[in-house]
C-alpha cells in the first residue's frame, strides 16, 4: 500500500504541475496525467468480493478531495480498479503495448510456464518507457557471496518443493526466477518480430526475509523499455 501511495502522490504532483517528468533541461512540459486505471489479474479470484471492494474504496479515497497546495482548492484525481480472473500464460485480454507499468508480487512462483508469463508481460507493456516491477521469492544461490551460508535453506527449498506445489497452488520453492526475468527481458526480440525494443535494468536486488520461511530468499527489481 505504501508503494502505491507514493506513486499516486507523485502522479498528483505531476498533474498539478509541481513536478516535471523527463529531462530537467527540457523546455517542453509533458502531457499531464488525467487519472490512473489499475487492472488486477489473478488465476483465482475469491467469490467474496470484500477484499476487492475494500481496495477499490481505498483507491477512490486517495483520489478524492485532493487539496491544491498552491491555491488551497480541492479536486478529484480519478482512480479506477478492475479485477479479472485470467491465466496469464494463456494470454491477457489486452492489446500490445497497452500498459505503462506492470507489477508482479509472488506470482511467478506459481505459473506453469514462466517464459509464457513473462513474454505476455512484455507484450502488453508500452514500448515507450513501459516499466515492469517485481518482487518474487527465488531459489537460494550458493554461489552468491551473501547466500553461501544458506545451505540448509537451499536443502529445505528442494526437499519441500513438491509438497509446497500441492499445498500452495503450484508454488515452486526453488526457481531461479530473477535470473529468468533478466534473461527474458534483456534479450533483444527476434529480427522478424517487428519490435525494436531496448531495455534497461533500473534496480535489481536480492534479500532475505527470515519471517517468510520457506520463501525467505527474495528478489526485487525494475526493468524499463527505452526508445
Amino acid at each position: 500500500r505504501g508503494a502505491y501511495d507514493s506513486a499516486i502522490e507523485k502522479m498528483v504532483r505531476i498533474t498539478r504541475g509541481d513536478e516535471i517528468v523527463g529531462s530537467s533541461s527540457s523546455t517542453t512540459r509533458p502531457t499531464l496525467i488525467n487519472g490512473i486505471d489499475f487492472f488486477g489479474v489473478d488465476i483465482d479470484i475469491p467469490k467474496d468480493q470484500r477484499v476487492v471492494n475494500d481496495a477499490r474504496e481505498y483507491l477512490n479515497s486517495r483520489g478524492n478531495n485532493i487539496v491544491d497546495e498552491k491555491g488551497g482548492s480541492s479536486y478529484s484525481f480519478p482512480i479506477s480498479l478492475n479485477v479479472q480472473q485470467t491465466d496469464i500464460t494463456k494470454g491477457l485480454p489486452f492489446p500490445d503495448g497497452y500498459f505503462d507499468a506492470v507489477t508482479s508480487s509472488l506470482v511467478l512462483c506459481s505459473v506453469e510456464d514462466q517464459a509464457l508469463a513473462l513474454n505476455e508481460i512484455k507484450r502488453v507493456l508500452s514500448p515507450n518507457g513501459g516499466t515492469y516491477g517485481y518482487i518474487e521469492h527465488v531459489a537460494v544461490n550458493l554461489e552468491n557471496e551473501d547466500e553461501k551460508d544458506l545451505k540448509f535453506l537451499d536443502w529445505q527449498q528442494q526437499a519441500f518443493d513438491p509438497l509446497q506445489q500441492v499445498l500452495a497452488h503450484n508454488c515452486h520453492l526453488h526457481r531461479n526466477t530473477d535470473s529468468f526475468i533478466q534473461e527474458i527481458f534483456m534479450t533483444p526480440p527476434p529480427l522478424d518480430s517487428g519490435r525494436d525494443i531496448k531495455t534497461r535494468m533500473i534496480q535489481n536486488e536480492r534479500f532475505l526475509v527470515k519471517d517468510m520461511w520457506p520463501v525467505s530468499c527474495q528478489s526485487r527489481g525494475v526493468i524499463q523499455f527505452v526508445e
